[in-house]
């Protein structure tokens, strides 16, 4: 545990936190643990891009990437960077700040940017150009690895929003006033520089020992999720005083809420198979495309003026080794599909389910003991689990507080039940989980919290 480093993430994320409002806390942390990564990027091999997204405009994207700008390593802030441009400074190993991302990766998008970016993920993916004079070329190689934040609105591929970590941004409601952001009084006031300097201080000493670890990963992640959070969460274990515990919880809130991206609507479907088929052993393809039509807010009951047909299930479901086949239902023996032929691909494409065949996220408590977390066996945890949560700054009026620090035990609470426990004298804020952890916002705090 590292009190130096704990104290500048709450530092950092209270600053944040002053200007920006987030619909849930979970938000707060992960940016705060990234602009703090941003200063490990020569000592790491994998680097989670930070993705802030809204559905539409004055939602606080632009805002946080000025924050972003004034507190990340070596910034570099564009909406038009050119493509030798950008792998020319990921090479160096600034922090890329993109705005109007969706300008890029629109209908008229820039594919060779696109794939830049992706390739800025992982270190030693290479943008290889000719050089020198006429009579002496040579290839240079640019090693576009670098920490890259984005802001758009709308949603982002899906070959880049599986390298992303998703900042979700809604518009502040007027009931949650922040402070007002002032770029030149912010420079002039010295605080955001002095927060860098604070930084680099507190990463000095354990920054190689952040980058040798091999933290505890959620098991609700998938393998690239877990590449973009190893980093992240080895900063929280090193923090510790409970940032450990914070850390896991938003990894895996922010995920959990992520759709499907609309490029991959084969993965869509297969999702919406697991919903309809429930309990059945079979269906036939009348019955599952009547289910699927029904399903409330999907595509699949107007996909382009129609309703999806046999051949459009039978073409999407192909490539994951699914086919129709003649079934037996009473004295009737229609074309069909049956249950057993979707377990491998549910299994490998889909989250968790629960033994009704329902899709339902595991729910994972964190024990807290003397300010060291672990994470709750998930089989050993049948009903929902309270997660204590933190204090960081007054979001109210921007004043930054003392971060009080709240460690309790964790207790099962029964489904849609809020318990209120009083432990050691600390009041412990127990909250139902409806997912793998809370992500209650912000708003439905008391103004004492």
């Amino acid at each position: 545990m590292d009190t130096e480093l704990s104290d500048v993430l709450d530092r950092v994320a209270s600053y944040v936190g002053r200007f920006v409002w987030f619909p849930h806390e979970d938000q707060l942390h992960a940016v705060a643990l990234w602009i703090v990564q941003s200063y490990l990027v020569s000592l790491l091999d994998v680097v989670g891009m930070l993705w802030a997204t809204s559905p539409t405009r004055e939602c606080g994207k632009s805002l946080l990437l000025d924050i972003l700008e004034m507190l990340c390593w070596q910034p570099r802030a564009s909406v038009n960077m050119s493509n030798a441009v950008l792998f020319r400074l990921a090479s160096q190993g600034c922090t890329l700040i993109i705005d109007e991302v969706d300008n890029i990766f629109g209908r008229a998008g820039d594919e060779e940017q696109r794939a830049l970016i992706n390739a800025a993920h992982r270190r030693g993916r290479t943008a290889m150009r000719m050089a020198g004079p006429p009579g002496a070329l040579r290839v240079e190689e640019y090693d576009v690895f670098a920490p890259i934040a984005l802001a758009g609105i709308g949603a982002l591929p899906d070959t880049v929003a599986s390298r992303c970590i998703p900042i979700p941004l809604q518009r502040k409601p007027k009931s949650q006033p922040r402070a007002r952001f002032r770029l030149r009084l912010e420079k002039s006031s010295g605080e955001a520089e002095q927060l860098r300097h604070d930084i680099e201080t507190a990463l000095a000493p354990v920054a190689e020992e952040i980058a040798a670890a091999f933290p505890e990963m959620p098991d609700e992640l998938t393998d690239r999720q877990m590449d973009c959070w190893e980093s992240l969460l080895a900063i929280c274990d090193m923090a510790g005083n409970g940032w450990e515990m914070w850390g896991r919880q938003a990894a895996v809130a922010l995920h959990s809420g992520v759709d499907e991206p609309d490029g991959n609507i084969a993965v869509q479907l297969l999702t919406d198979t697991r919903v309809v088929f429930g309990d059945d052993d079979r269906l036939t393809t009348a019955v599952l495309l009547e289910r699927l039509h029904n399903l409330e807010e999907r595509p699949w009951g107007d996909w382009y003026g129609r309703a999806i047909s046999a051949r459009f299930l039978a073409d999407k479901l192909r490539p994951f080794q699914i086919r129709s086949k003649t079934i037996r239902v009473g004295d009737s023996t229609p074309k069909g599909y049956e249950r057993a032929a979707f377990l491998d691909p549910w299994d490998q494409y889909l989250p968790a389910t629960s033994a009704t065949g329902a899709t339902s996220h595991t729910r994972q408590g964190v024990l807290a003991d003397s300010g060291n977390a672990t994470l709750r066996n998930p089989a050993a945890t049948p009903t929902a689990v309270a997660v204590p949560l933190r204090h960081v700054a007054d979001h109210g009026n921007g004043a930054t507080t003392d971060a009080a620090r709240v460690v309790a035990d964790v207790a099962l609470v029964s489904e849609a039940e809020a318990v209120r426990d009083v432990i050691d004298g600390l009041d412990a804020e127990i909250v139902t989980t409806v997912g793998p952890y809370s992500m209650r916002p912000m708003s439905e705090r008391t103004t004492n919290e």
